[in-house]
């Protein structure tokens, strides 16, 4: 989605548009899922902090500025709520990392699902979360910087030092 209308529709949600909201919705909740996923590692409180996320856009929606980026407005809120949620529940369960895929898939879908989270389990989770904003939601480095609140080299170094980890660990396994 791009930043323009994602700016547009905050606009339209501080006019209390309810297809603006539906639109912003499904076109975030795919990313903002594997981002929050990326800190929490529970598909539970995933879910939980995207609501409370989209939430908070409603109820601040109207006192957004002009020039906000509201893309990286969003994705701190819910960076915020899942570092918070992290910081009071730090203990995860092995059942909520590894999450069983929907019966749908076939089995080798299940196997690379498995090996690939495991694989990004081994990450520390700043990688993970630079990993699956940079490759999975396609963020580029600058917005990850922003996000982030770090220099663009710091992340573009964290990012490919952890993309050469998961290289070198499916090449031995």
């Amino acid at each position: 989605m791009e930043k323009e209308r994602i700016n547009q529709l905050i606009k339209e949600i501080g006019e209390n548009s309810v297809n603006a909201f539906e639109e912003l919705y499904n076109g975030l909740r795919r990313p903002l899922i594997s981002f929050v996923y990326s800190i929490v590692h529970s598909a539970t409180e995933t879910e939980d902090i995207l609501h409370d996320t989209f939430l908070e856009v409603i109820e601040r929606s109207g006192s957004i500025r002009e020039r906000t980026n509201c893309f990286a407005w969003i994705f701190t809120i819910a960076h915020n709520k899942a570092v918070n949620w992290k910081k009071k529940n730090g203990r995860v369960l092995y059942a909520e990392v590894f999450p069983m895929p929907e019966s749908a898939c076939g089995e080798e879908e299940i196997a690379t699902g498995l090996e690939m989270n495991f694989a990004l389990s081994r990450l520390s989770t700043r990688e993970e979360q630079f990993i699956r904003m940079h490759y999975v939601n396609g963020l580029s480095f600058v917005e990850i910087a922003d996000l982030m609140k770090l220099k663009v080299d710091k992340v573009k170094y964290i990012t490919y030092k952890a993309y050469a980890k998961l290289k070198k660990y499916f090449t031995m396994h």
